[in-house]
């Protein structure tokens, strides 16, 4: 029963494990960061590309 909570200790104070931890959180973080920015891109860039059809519509040219 020593050696289990001895061992329980030890795997409690390895830190190896950690930094991958680390990393992985900040991944996360930046494709969260990523995924808004772009879906603002788009949303900006559609309503762009929506007011240029419209003005070619208006002087008598068919959009692509």
């Amino acid at each position: 029963m020593t050696r289990a909570l001895a061992a329980l200790r030890a795997l409690a104070r390895d830190e190896s494990g950690t930094t991958l931890a680390e990393y992985a959180l900040i991944t996360a973080a930046l494709g969260v960061l990523m995924i808004g920015a772009l879906r603002l891109i788009q949303t900006e860039t559609g309503g762009q590309l929506t007011a240029t059809g419209n003005g070619l519509t208006a002087i008598g040219v068919t959009p692509p």
